[in-house]
């Protein structure tokens, strides 16, 4: 943390000289033709005049670890001088790499779908980097347990936790039969998960938990609870990827990195179109394995030549995160022309907090302002600035 105070006070000073040379940076103008319209000066210009309408200011960075940014977002509520101020913040975690002394325990999650088998040696290589990465673990660890999902158009667990060699192991018995090309060959990687998720519930308290997806393709079907049956039975069209899909696997991925697990993807020859438009956002294959890995440094991608170099030493080593920023405090300044339903000290700051930042927007808080029905017509700035 006080390496991170240095930090902020370094933003500060630069945040407060930049804000100081403009003499507008969000400003309401008061006047009878245009009152209560929104304005934000700056490389970014922005305006609205619409109930509703919003500008929003961003400072800070979000590149390195321990980068923060902070989004102000003013927004305009009737046409009687009230607006919304909105702040919140992320931030860039962490990283320190320590090697495993606890209980490991991994689930590989492997896709035996039919693209599987639809390139030379794509589906041998696969099984034999799976193989590969699991015997290594072992032999490298001690305490380290490995299962083994696979999925088609169901899941179905291959092998429980074992801690010892798995050369005894036949290829069938570990992976199923190849896949031929019938209904069996979908894609259910959220069926996968959700039994990777039953798996990691028997390990001990104290045991690090990773979960490893190795897939070619985007997800085709998905598992729904019925009423009817009493049970989850599959659902999904098993030739594209709807959004019910691609919710059901995002979430149950989420689900498992709430439980403690960390989640690594291996694209394999993956396909690159888009597959689906889901919460204004457009996925390919890749970018939704790279949704489920737990950040950008969980996935890899691959192909059918390189993957058991690839995924040898994905784990074996732990890296623990941490935000970019605790105790966040933010001081808001509004401007000398409004007063706000929030508390404010004497000058008229206000303070928020946030006791942690994510890598994801949070809110940190917001307030309601007025502008005094008294203020000469002109621009008036919202805030003077504001420091965290």
């Amino acid at each position: 943390m006080k390496k991170f105070f240095k930090k902020s006070t370094s933003i500060v000073l630069v945040l407060v000289t930049l804000l100081n040379m403009f003499l507008e940076p969000i400003c309401v103008l008061a006047s009878e033709a245009k009152a209560g319209d929104l304005r934000l000066v700056g490389e970014n210009t922005q305006y609205t005049s619409e109930v509703g309408g919003s500008v929003s200011a961003i400072e800070g960075n979000f590149e390195n670890e321990g980068d923060v940014e902070i989004k102000k977002t003013v927004t305009k509520l009737d046409n009687n001088g009230n607006y919304e101020v909105k702040f919140e913040a992320r931030g860039k975690k962490t990283s320190k790499t320590t090697i495993n002394t606890v209980p490991i325990y991994a689930v590989i999650v492997f896709d035996r779908s039919n693209s599987m088998t639809y390139a030379e040696n794509k589906w041998s290589n696969a099984k034999t980097a799976a193989r590969t990465f699991a015997e290594n673990l072992i032999e490298k660890y001690s305490n380290a347990n490995i299962a083994m999902v696979t999925f088609g158009t169901e899941a179905q667990v291959r092998s429980n936790f074992v801690n010892n060699n798995l050369k005894n192991i036949s290829d069938k018995k570990l992976f199923g039969s190849e896949p031929d090309g019938g209904r069996a060959g979908g894609t259910n990687l959220h069926a996968g998960l959700m039994e990777a998720k039953t798996l990691l519930q028997s390990a001990p308290t104290n045991a690090k938990k990773y979960v490893v997806v190795i897939s070619d393709g985007a997800p085709t079907y998905y598992m729904e609870y019925s009423y009817w049956h009493k049970k989850y039975v599959v659902s999904g069209n098993g030739g594209t990827t709807t959004q019910e899909v691609l919710k059901a696997t995002l979430d149950e991925a989420e689900s498992l990195k709430e439980a403690g697990a960390e989640i690594f993807t291996v694209g394999y020859d993956l396909d690159t179109e888009d597959i689906c438009t889901y919460n204004n956002k457009s996925y390919t294959a890749e970018t939704v394995l790279e949704e489920i890995a737990t950040d950008d440094k969980h996935y890899i991608s691959t192909s059918t030549e390189d993957i058991t170099k690839k995924i040898t030493n994905i784990v074996g080593q732990t890296v623990v995160y941490s935000p970019a920023a605790k105790n966040l405090v933010i001081v808001d300044n509004i401007g000398t022309a409004f007063t706000s339903s929030a508390d404010t000290d004497k000058d008229g700051k206000i303070t928020l907090s946030l006791e942690e930042t994510t890598e994801k927007w949070q809110e940190v808080g917001k307030f309601q302002i007025t502008i005094d029905k008294n203020s000469t017509t002109g621009w008036h700035q919202i805030h003077n600035n504001f420091n965290y």
